[in-house]
């Protein structure tokens, strides 16, 4: 109704933010393909300035599309190719998990059982092997927590509360407020701080181990 009122390009008002919507295939098709470079970016969310995400901390999911953001994600896509991935090494790592995951199914010897855990196991552990240098053990403690935390984060990002906190960005200066709606956020960085001070303990400059250590040796320089 609205498209056939204001036609493909029409602007709405969402408290403090201005939102554009597209309508129609060549529309989206000349903002997205065409003009891709002045669309490239994504939203910006105050609240993660609040959780740990600073202006040199972004990474690349959090990010704003720019030149940084490029520079990264070529370093990134560069230092997972030397470990492996998209070569037969990086198939190695997920055929000998995949032995981990059969003995982990032959182990509940033929009792029902919640098969999206072992395989959520998995798979974080075939990037655990690229980015910490090793694997765990499915019963692993520490284990266990990380993928509970990053389970956590993700249900939360989607809660009612964050999107009022991105919607009205004056909100995430209540003294608190930030920290307490994105608990498992804050967590999960905490964990991940533990995890690459662990690293730092044992990580020798001339002998790059994972994707940690080699982003270790691009910040020193």
């Amino acid at each position: 109704q609205l498209q056939k009122k204001f036609g493909n390009i029409f602007s709405l008002q969402n408290c403090w933010t201005n939102l554009v919507v597209l309508n129609g295939y060549k529309t989206v098709k000349e903002a997205l393909v065409h003009k891709s470079e002045d669309f490239a970016d994504r939203p910006y969310f105050p609240i993660y300035e609040h959780v740990g995400y600073g202006k040199n901390s972004e990474g690349i999911v959090v990010a704003r599309y720019g030149h940084t953001w490029k520079e990264l994600r070529r370093f990134t896509l560069s230092t997972l190719r030397n470990f492996g991935m998209g070569k037969k090494s990086l198939e190695e790592r997920v055929v000998e998990e995949a032995g981990f995951l059969c003995s982990a199914i032959k182990s509940e010897k033929g009792k029902s059982f919640d098969i999206h855990v072992l395989l959520n196991n998995a798979v974080c552990n075939v990037i655990c092997t690229i980015v910490f240098g090793d694997r765990f053990d499915y019963g692993d403690e520490t284990f266990k927590r990380l993928s509970q935390l990053v389970q956590n984060s993700l249900e939360e990002e989607t809660g009612f509360l964050p999107q009022v906190l991105n919607a009205v960005p004056i909100l995430v200066h209540i003294p608190g407020l930030p920290q307490k709606v994105f608990r498992a956020q804050r967590e999960f960085v905490d964990f991940i701080d533990g995890v690459i001070d662990k690293h730092m303990k044992t990580w020798d400059p001339a002998h790059a181990r994972d994707l940690t250590d080699v982003f270790l040796q691009e910040m020193e320089k």
